[in-house]
C-alpha cells in the first residue's frame, strides 16, 4: 500500500532537514581541536602519559569538558568548544601546568615544557604543641593564574606533593582555633619543611554597625583581616569565612578571630570603617560598635 504526501507536508519536511545540517555545520565550526607536545623542562623528553584536561573557568577538575592522554612522544588532540576555559597538563612527579585557552592559537602546535613538582611538609599543632587535626586551602599567584587546592589531615600531619609553582599561601584552620597562615615562594622540584604552625584558641566578635546618628546599617560588610598582605587577606576571607554581612539590626558575629585583627567595615562596597583590635587569645568580645559615614 501507498501513501502520497502533500506537497506541503513535503515542505515542511525539507525545512526540517535544512534546520538540522545547520545546526550541525554551527556545531562542528564551534568546535576546534588543540594539538601539541608535553616535555620535561629539565632535558626536553616527551613526557607520556600526562593527563591534558579542559574546563571551564572555576570548574571543578574532576569534571573536565574533554580529555585526553599524551602518546609516547608526548604528543596529544584534544577539543574546545569555547575560548573562556582552562587546559590543564598532569602527570605525577610534575607540577600542574594551566594555560587559558582564550590564549592559544588554534591551528598552531603547543609545545608544554613540565618542571619537576615541589613538595611540602607542614605540621599543624595546639599552642601546648601537641598535633591537631586541621584543614588546609592552598592559594597560588603566578603569571595569569590564581590556584586554589585545599587538604585535610585527621592527625594533623600533611605531606603535600605536586605544589602548583608561584606565591603561595597555606592557611591552616581548626575547629575552635584562629586560622594561621605560611608563605612561600615554590620552585620546581625543591622540598620545603617540615614547618609547624600553632593555632591559638579562637576568638569572637560581636556589635553592631550604625551611622553617625546611631541608626543600625543594614547589609554592611564586616571583613576580618589576619595580616597585611593582600593575597593571604583574600585567602583567609574567602576560604575561612572572615566576611560577614549586618542583618536587619545591624548586628554582626564573627568567630576565629585572632590576636591584633583588623577589621574593616564596608557599606555600599566602599571602606568606610577600619579598627584594628587587640584581642587574648579565646576571648570573646561583644558590643563593638563600628560607625560608617
Amino acid at each position: 500500500m501507498c501513501t502520497l504526501t502533500s506537497p506541503h507536508s513535503w515542505s515542511r519536511l525539507g525545512m526540517i532537514v535544512l534546520l538540522l545540517g545547520a545546526l550541525a555545520i554551527v556545531n562542528v565550526s564551534a568546535q576546534r581541536t588543540i594539538t601539541g607536545n608535553v616535555v620535561d623542562a629539565d632535558n626536553d623528553r616527551p613526557v607520556r602519559g600526562a593527563i591534558v584536561r579542559i574546563g571551564a573557568n572555576g570548574a571543578r577538575s574532576d569534571r573536565p569538558l574533554s580529555t585526553a592522554t599524551t602518546d609516547q612522544n608526548g604528543d596529544f588532540e584534544i577539543a574546545v568548544e569555547d575560548t573562556t576555559g582552562v587546559l590543564s597538563i598532569s602527570v605525577p612527579g610534575y607540577a600542574v601546568k594551566r594555560l587559558r585557552t582564550s590564549s592559544i592559537t588554534v591551528g598552531t602546535p603547543l609545545r608544554v615544557a613540565l618542571e619537576k613538582a615541589a613538595s611540602l611538609r607542614l605540621h599543624v599543632r595546639d599552642p601546648r604543641g601537641g598535633m591537631l587535626p586541621a584543614m588546609l586551602s592552598i592559594a597560588t599567584q603566578s603569571p595569569g593564574n590564581y590556584i586554589v587546592s585545599g587538604a585535610q589531615s585527621r592527625s594533623g600531619e600533611f605531606s603535600l606533593s605536586e605544589l602548583p609553582l608561584g606565591r603561595t599561601t597555606i592557611v591552616a584552620k581548626a575547629e575552635g582555633h584562629a586560622p594561621a597562615t605560611l608563605s612561600l615562594q615554590v620552585e620546581a622540584g625543591q622540598r620545603y619543611g617540615p614547618f609547624s604552625l600553632t593555632l591559638q584558641q579562637a576568638g569572637t566578635i560581636s556589635g553592631t554597625v550604625v551611622n553617625p546618628a546611631g541608626t543600625p546599617v543594614r547589609g554592611a560588610v564586616v571583613d576580618v583581616s589576619y595580616t597585611s598582605d593582600l593575597s593571604e587577606r583574600r585567602t583567609v576571607s574567602n576560604y575561612l569565612g572572615g566576611r560577614f554581612r549586618t542583618r536587619d539590626d545591624g548586628r554582626f558575629h564573627v568567630t576565629n578571630i585572632v590576636p591584633n585583627a583588623t577589621v574593616t567595615v564596608m557599606a555600599n562596597g566602599l571602606a568606610s570603617s577600619r579598627v584594628s583590635l587587640s584581642l587574648t587569645p579565646g576571648e570573646d568580645r561583644t558590643d563593638v560598635i563600628l560607625v560608617v559615614p
